[in-house]
Formats: structure tokens, C-alpha cells, sequence
């Protein structure tokens, strides 16, 4: 029971992953669309383009960052006994990417019954 628990919050977490990297991708064709087309936002746009480009880049970089850590976090969210990737990836929910919280409260959650389980076959 335990195992199909964590295989379905592996599953829920590739379906997340899968979901905040096409937003990724869709916001980088926007975003290449807008650069490419500086009169969409007028003439002032011009004067800040370079600024506006460095800062979505940095941003564009720390969510890469963020993606490469929950596709680790989330590959190893079926390994039992294990509250890190959980953890990883419910830090990562509350910096923003709110649905990395659903795999991650999922995760932990059947990692805690796994060991409930565990322990009472034990003794």
C-alpha cells in the first residue's frame, strides 16, 4: 500500500513538474516575442530594454535553478524513509512555485506512514 502511495506522489509530482516547465517555456516565447517587438509596449520600452532583458534573464536563471532541484527532489520522492525531497520540495511551494506543495505534503505524508508501518511490524 505504502509503495503506491509514493508512486503516486511521484506521479503527482512529475505531472507538477511537467506543468511549471511548460509555463517556463511558454513565458520564454513571450517574453522573446515582446524583446523581438519593442513597440508592443511603446517607446519608452526602448530606453529599458537592456535592463528589463538582464533581470528576466536572472530570473529566467534562478527558475532553471529551481526546475533542476524539484526534478532531483521530485526522482527521488519514492525512496522511503526519506523527509528531505519532501521538504525540498515543499520549500520550493512556499518560494512561489505553489504546486510543488501538493507532491511534497503527498510525499511526506506517505513517507510518515511508511515508517508508522514499519515500526509497528517491528515490534
Amino acid at each position: 500500500m505504502q509503495k503506491s502511495q509514493l508512486s503516486n506522489a511521484k506521479k503527482a509530482g512529475w505531472i507538477v513538474w511537467w506543468i511549471e516547465f511548460a509555463f517556463l517555456i511558454l513565458g520564454g516565447i513571450v517574453w522573446g516575442y515582446i524583446a523581438g517587438h519593442p513597440a508592443v509596449l511603446g517607446a519608452k520600452w526602448q530606453s529599458y530594454q537592456v535592463v528589463a532583458n538582464v533581470l528576466v534573464g536572472l530570473v529566467a536563471l534562478w527558475h532553471v535553478f529551481i526546475q533542476v532541484l524539484a526534478y532531483v527532489a521530485v526522482d527521488r520522492l519514492s525512496k522511503n524513509d526519506n523527509y528531505l525531497w519532501p521538504i525540498i520540495l515543499i520549500v520550493i511551494g512556499f518560494m512561489g512555485d505553489y504546486l510543488y506543495l501538493i507532491p511534497g505534503i503527498w510525499g511526506l505524508i506517505a513517507n510518515s506512514n511508511h515508517r508508522v508501518d514499519r515500526a509497528h511490524f517491528a515490534s
